[in-house]
């Protein structure tokens, strides 16, 4: 990555990519956005740093910006001053009081990473697909009960804060990863012989390459923001 080439380390990279993840995350709870606005945004956020370096744009910025753009592209818009006011309230919990010269000027910085993100990626996210529809699609032909579906479900929304997964892996193989995954932690057996996964088009490979970088992303510490930006 841009990142990687511009000697951010591996670690800092990851951490850097979860905290932003998390942070839209949380930013989409507070507006009360709809999962797939948030889910949107995760991923333009990661496209973008395809392109451009943590150490050349801020992921602050960048996560901002790239909710900012889902939003618009999902028809879940909210004013640009609610939109702000919430993500200083989560960047900047201490301040007890914000002055209208810092809205200002984190405004300027949304508008700005905006334009940025769109001359980086034009109108590609247009055609981003989330795996969410698939989880449903799976477990209605499984007969999964609603306890296995939300599990599914949030297993599906931590995949796509892992920049290999929300980047590499098609919609169905993380929705399938999810009910593997869901499936084993409720005890639930599934359908076998033939294999439920074949009708997806996926295999066993794939379900344990979804699960195995999902665990991994569990057992790291919880990520933190690093001004790694270049002086």
């Amino acid at each position: 990555t841009p990142s990687r080439k511009d000697q951010l380390s591996e670690n800092d990279e990851t951490n850097l990519q979860l905290y932003a993840c998390q942070l839209i995350q949380d930013a989409g709870i507070l507006l009360e956005l709809p999962q797939t606005t948030i889910s949107h945004a995760q991923i333009i956020f990661h496209r973008f740093y395809m392109k451009k370096s943590m150490k050349e744009f801020c992921v602050r910025h960048v996560a901002m910006a790239s909710l900012f753009i889902s939003c618009k592209i999902q028809e879940t818009h909210r004013s640009i001053f609610h939109f702000l006011q919430v993500f200083i309230d989560i960047i900047y919990p201490e301040l007890y009081y914000i002055s209208p010269d810092i809205v200002e000027l984190l405004k300027s910085h949304l508008i700005r990473t905006e334009r940025y993100i769109l001359i980086e990626l034009g109108f590609t996210f247009y055609n981003i697909e989330l795996p969410h529809q698939y989880i449903l699609f799976v477990m209605h032909i499984l007969e999964g009960h609603e306890d296995l579906t939300q599990t599914a479900w949030n297993y599906c929304n931590d995949a796509l804060r892992c920049s290999v997964l929300s980047l590499s892996a098609k919609p169905q193989v993380i929705a399938c990863g999810a009910v593997y995954m869901s499936a084993k932690e409720h005890s639930r057996v599934l359908p076998e012989n033939p294999a439920w996964w074949l009708l997806f088009n996926t295999t066993r490979d794939e379900l344990e390459f979804v699960e195995k970088h999902i665990k991994e992303m569990y057992k790291r510490p919880k990520a933190v923001y690093l001004n790694v930006l270049n002086d």
